[in-house]
């Protein structure tokens, strides 16, 4: 049986393998702007999954600055109005805010690593980028819990599961929503 630390270091290993692949689609697939404030993202993301997984806890330094590195990049280069970056944030952080105050099942850092999250994904990808963190990671945990390596109410790193949640938002959503948008009568794709 693998004991924690060589998990944690597999777990870092593909933190960092998943951020790569993630940095070359965004690199191959979006202009010079955007491109830019994607990969800043990964990295932030990336930083505070392997801060997470080691010390578990994400610190302000990241999160803050990163958030506003991103808001600034977002407004200054992808050219994107103010309203969706920071609807984003509002929405992202308030919606994790409140799930922390009433449960104290996620981390303040977790929310405040959600105010990148919002910023680069806006409100609605913002919000399925979270349900999808959640999902992974309930799925992850229920399967360690099963297995004996996780105790009911011990808590583990929430991080690695947002950077699996965006990733898979990033780069599975649009492709569905693309689909699903026009069949549903809901216009373009302005809403996300």
């Amino acid at each position: 049986m693998l004991d924690a630390i060589r998990c944690r270091h597999l777990a870092i290993a593909g933190a960092t393998g998943v951020t790569a692949g993630l940095v070359n689609w965004t690199l191959c697939t979006n202009a010079w702007s955007q491109s830019l404030v994607w990969c800043t993202f990964w990295v932030v993301l990336w930083m505070a999954t392997v801060w997470d997984l080691c010390c578990m806890r994400i610190p302000n330094w990241l999160t803050l600055p990163g958030a506003l590195v991103l808001v600034v990049l977002g407004l200054a280069l992808a050219g994107q109005g103010p309203v969706r970056p920071l609807l984003g944030l509002a929405v992202c952080a308030g919606g994790l805010s409140v799930l922390a105050w009433l449960t104290g099942g996620v981390g303040w850092g977790d929310v405040k690593l959600s105010l990148s999250i919002g910023a680069v994904f806006g409100p609605v990808l913002g919000m399925i980028a979270l349900t999808l963190a959640f999902s992974t990671a309930a799925l992850c945990g229920g399967l360690l819990w099963g297995l004996g390596r996780l105790r009911a109410g011990q808590p583990f790193p929430f991080a690695p599961f947002l950077l699996a949640g965006c990733g898979l938002c990033f780069g599975v959503v649009p492709h569905l929503v693309s689909s699903y948008v026009p069949l549903a009568g809901l216009g373009g794709a302005s809403w996300a």
